[in-house]
């Protein structure tokens, strides 16, 4: 599944985001991959692809990001930025122009609960052609030992209910991409896997790190919420400044 025509050597300058045009070999590309899409995935609107995937719009968009949940990224010391579910990987784009080491960990084809295949592979085409590094694991299970606290940031922003969609009751999200579909299960073995996922990733995190969660949004968001809380306590995280929206949460090691 390749798109012709696309410069291996291309990448974009974030020097200054605000002032960044997309570029004509960007239009392009996109045009061609939606394309694509719209062909391989009918059930989702003709031109859906284009949208979620607007590259301008994006790296803009993670660019403010970062400013709000970890702006000492700007200055730091090289570290190492995680980004659990990296979609197209512009938040890993823009961290590595930063100057940090940067991880995404996605899901590997024919995962249930995400968001899937045909999506996977165009964000796929993007990581390959942007030279990220993405790792195509289940994140839930994923731990490497080499990065006990060597990360500045853990970032989950819109994952953590594909992480755990076993938690979760109602149609699998790669059918309908819906979370208001989903509810998560109130019960003892849901609690001890969130806390075993929030203990995981605090211990990736440096003194002064930070675990950035943003939930989706399962019909039962605060039931989950109340549970991350306890969890990123027990790990030894403290809650940050408030965030802009009740599902955002924002912790600090």
């Amino acid at each position: 599944m390749r798109i012709p025509n696309i410069p291996a050597e291309y990448h974009p300058d974030l020097s200054d985001l605000k002032q960044m045009a997309c570029p004509i070999v960007e239009r392009a590309w996109f045009d061609s991959v939606s394309r694509l899409y719209d062909e391989q995935a009918p059930a989702r609107p003709k031109g859906w692809l284009r949208r979620k995937l607007h590259r301008h719009r994006r790296l803009q968009d993670h660019w403010d990001y970062l400013k709000q949940v970890m702006p000492d990224l700007w200055w730091l010391q090289r570290g190492t930025v995680v980004d659990i579910g990296p979609g197209a990987g512009e938040l890993l784009e823009v961290v590595r122009w930063l100057g940090h080491d940067t991880i995404g960990v996605d899901a590997p084809l024919n995962s249930e609960g995400g968001m899937g295949n045909h999506y996977l592979r165009v964000c796929r085409m993007m990581h390959e052609r942007q030279r990220l590094d993405v790792r195509y694991e289940n994140a839930k299970g994923w731990n490497p030992v080499w990065l006990v606290e060597s990360c500045w940031m853990v970032n989950s922003r819109g994952s953590l209910e594909q992480v755990m969609h076993q938690y979760l009751e109602g149609e699998p999200h790669h059918l309908h991409h819906d979370c208001n579909r989903l509810a998560w299960r109130e019960e003892d073995g849901t609690e001890i896997a969130i806390r075993a996922l929030i203990n995981r990733w605090a211990s990736w995190l440096k003194p002064g790190g930070v675990l950035s969660i943003y939930a989706n949004g399962a019909r039962n968001w605060q039931w989950a919420d109340e549970v991350i809380v306890r969890a990123a306590e027990r790990a030894g995280l403290s809650v940050g400044r408030d965030m802009e929206t009740e599902r955002w949460r924002r912790f600090v090691r």
